[in-house]
């Protein structure tokens, strides 16, 4: 009866402990961070104490838009928010935005940031994200940036795109029967935007030239496009007629109007 017992004290014994080994394995494996996966944001240091940054990191290839996040003392701030400038490899500006705090900024502790920019791929393929400490009195002691240097990620090679030509007209203030060809469309040079079409969005992608006779040529994904002036503050804007349409491993012909003005 005795050795019963003690058999079945054991067995006992051997079911419990397996049991809490089964139940310490099921713990470990439903803590255990996924590979590739982080239970913290990885910050990384900058030339300020007061900026760390998580995105984009240094030297990273980005594209459009931009997603900015890190963490910054509060006194980086002014009214919850801070400039974050983009430039390109030149040092022009091609977007600036303000980061807003998503915590209250009053400390002096770290605050987290986020900043989206929107911009047109430039012609250099290096560039600069400036992270500028909000300074409301002008004051240079009180001045501060972060530099983060980066690369614009270029498309890959391509075998589609748009060529045409940009012409000018009216020329003659009123038209002429029989008509006279000194007063035909010219050629003309000027700055055009192309605005990709994606359903009812529109969002612009590239700016190029035309030249002195008024020919443009350049690379660009299939898609549904339109071109316009630049800019709206000349009295001459140009701009397709139609959408354009460009399709794969091929080349869109294209002819730009542009209104002189003259009546």
């Amino acid at each position: 009866m005795r050795t019963n017992t003690k058999l079945t004290l054991v067995a006992i014994s051997i079911i419990l402990i397996a049991l809490a080994g089964f139940y310490a394995i099921k713990i470990n494996t439903a803590i255990a961070p996924i590979d590739g996966e982080h239970t913290a944001s990885t910050t990384t240091e900058t030339s300020s104490p007061l900026v760390r940054l998580t995105t984009p990191r240094p030297n990273a290839e980005i594209i459009t838009p931009l997603i900015v996040t890190g963490e910054a003392r509060g006194n980086w701030y002014f009214e919850a928010s801070f400039p974050v400038r983009l430039l390109d490899g030149n040092g022009k500006e091609i977007a600036v935005v303000p980061a807003q705090a998503q915590g209250d900024w009053m400390t002096t502790d770290f605050v987290p940031f986020r900043a989206e920019l929107t911009f047109i791929l430039p012609n250099t393929k290096e560039g600069t994200l400036v992270l500028e400490k909000d300074n409301p009195s002008g004051l240079l002691e009180n001045a501060d940036e972060v530099r983060i240097p980066i690369r614009f990620k270029t498309a890959e090679k391509i075998s589609s795109g748009m060529r045409g030509k940009v012409i000018l007209g009216p020329t003659c203030p009123v038209l002429r029967d029989p008509p006279d060809p000194s007063c035909d469309d010219k050629p003309f040079a000027t700055e055009l935007l192309l605005i990709e079409i994606t359903g009812d969005k529109a969002r612009s992608v590239k700016r190029f030239n035309s030249t002195e006779d008024g020919a443009f040529s350049f690379e660009v994904s299939p898609g549904r496009y339109r071109i316009q002036s630049a800019t709206n503050n000349t009295l001459t804007f140009c701009s397709s007629v139609d959408e354009i349409v460009v399709t794969s491993k091929d080349y869109t012909e294209a002819i730009i109007h542009c209104d002189s003005g003259i009546r």
